[in-house]
């Protein structure tokens, strides 16, 4: 019926060929006729399809809809009846389509890097299998504006340590120029992005020895966020406050029917994630705004959850609204920082500006807590390889600066650092998408669909 030759070395895989909607639709025109030959216009509306299939594999992969979804005889009907063609199995998509959409993907990636000096920024996660995955994105470096940010690859690793980071960079630089040489490249990445975990510092410095121009530098959003983490160890009146007022209301409806009762308009308690930078600190500024609401809630609700009688306590104690005014005060201006840092980067000197806030703040707050914090504050600075390189340089773009521009740099490759990011939120964003395609109830794609799926996903959103 299919009118090809098929070679089966188990019965599994002619029963697969079976299930297919391409066998059954052409079996059902054999039933009818099968001494009919293959016309001339049948074999040209065939070819007449390809476009077709690959658009609508596009289509798929820019809406992050599994090719599952065409196995649903609804939706098959619906595009078959509306189209006037018929709809490919998710096989034909992903093994014959798709690589061509990635290979789409990266050619506009190199077109858009062209011949400038480019960052790099990488991070790792573990996907929904337990795998260790690492995402590296590129942009690129220019005088003239920030750049557009790129998902060059997404690489299963055995381990995460040094080597293996390392060894993706060097994969991913594969990608974006296949057989250039160690010297062609060595003067266009200039500029590594990563966390301030050790095997990134160390990978950071194996990466300097083979390109010489190369500055490394930690997300300063992942940074403040490691100080605001502080902040929260030193007040464990307050982390247990909002930790069991997010257990008190969460699916919780008679609490929260209580809680709409006495104040309508008032918002529901926040729920921060550990995770989600910043988020521990809004909520605290939210106690602090609301607390003799909050207060008087707790106390109406008779309840016997060992979260409720927490709270009850915790409520009654002299210090929590004080250091709920004193973080109110010191240090809640923090989330809007890291937000600030993640939303509105934009060039080097400006974000060079916020740090420079976030330490006038800092600096000025006396007590033990306050030199605790700017304890950890220098800490975090002090690790970080190559910032102070990046500040020389804004200094110099800024005409502030008597001394001499950086060894081995250019001044054209100077200037390309006017709009140079500081931090690696895209590569954590880039998970988000990872975790949306490989969820619990699609884990059966293979590592290397997975990446094209998530290059060419990526990839398209730069053409929204």
């Amino acid at each position: 019926a299919c009118q090809a030759g098929f070679e089966f070395k188990q019965k599994s895989q002619l029963e697969q060929h079976i299930r297919t909607t391409k066998h059954q639709n052409l079996a059902k025109k054999f039933t009818l006729d099968p001494q009919r030959q293959i016309l001339l216009n049948e074999a040209v509306e065939s070819n007449s399809n390809r476009p077709f299939y690959k658009d609508m594999c596009y289509a798929f992969v820019s809406a992050g809809i599994p090719w599952k979804k065409l196995q649903n005889s609804a939706l098959e009907n619906f595009l078959e009846k509306y189209t006037g063609r018929s709809i490919p199995d998710q096989s034909t998509l992903r093994k014959n389509y798709l690589p061509t959409i990635y290979v789409e993907a990266i050619e506009k990636i190199r077109r858009d890097v062209g011949t400038n000096p480019i960052w790099v920024s990488i991070d790792e996660t573990t996907d929904k299998c337990g795998r260790y995955v690492a995402n590296v994105l590129i942009g690129a470096l220019k005088k003239d504006g920030p750049s557009k940010c790129h998902l060059i690859c997404s690489r299963q690793l055995e381990k995460t340590n040094n080597a293996t980071i390392t060894k993706t960079v060097l994969d991913a630089l594969g990608i974006l120029w296949p057989g250039s040489k160690q010297d062609q490249i060595e003067s266009k990445f200039l500029l590594f992005i990563t966390d301030g975990v050790k095997y990134m510092l160390k990978a950071g410095k194996n990466l300097k020895v083979l390109y010489s121009k190369l500055l490394h530098v930690t997300c300063l959003a992942h940074g403040m966020n490691r100080v605001a983490e502080e902040i929260r160890s030193l007040f464990p009146d307050v982390d247990k406050f909002v930790a069991n007022m997010k257990s008190a209301f969460r699916k919780a409806p008679s609490r929260i029917a209580i809680y709409k009762e006495k104040y309508p308009d008032l918002a529901l308690p926040p729920s921060p994630v550990i995770t989600r930078w910043g988020t521990w600190l809004e909520a605290t500024e939210f106690y602090a705004q609301h607390f003799n609401e909050i207060k008087e809630i707790i106390d109406t609700i008779n309840n016997d959850a060992a979260s409720v009688n927490t709270l009850k306590t915790l409520i009654q104690s002299q210090d929590l609204p004080k250091n709920l005014v004193f973080i109110s005060l010191n240090y809640t201006f923090l989330a809007e920082k890291m937000t600030e840092f993640q939303e509105n980067g934009g060039s080097l000197q400006q974000t060079l500006k916020y740090l420079e806030e976030i330490e006038d703040k800092l600096f000025i707050i006396n007590g033990d807590v306050g030199a605790a914090v700017i304890a950890k504050y220098k800490a975090v600075i002090t690790k970080n390889p190559d910032l102070d390189k990046l500040k020389h340089i804004s200094s110099i773009l800024q005409g502030q600066s008597d001394e001499e521009i950086p060894v081995l740099l250019n001044p054209a490759e100077v200037a390309s650092f006017s709009n140079a990011p500081m931090t690696s939120v895209e590569a954590e964003r880039s998970f988000s998408m990872h975790k949306f395609l490989l969820s619990d109830r699609r884990q059966g794609i293979t590592p290397e669909h997975l990446e094209m799926e998530l290059v060419s996903h990526f990839e398209s959103l730069n053409d929204e």
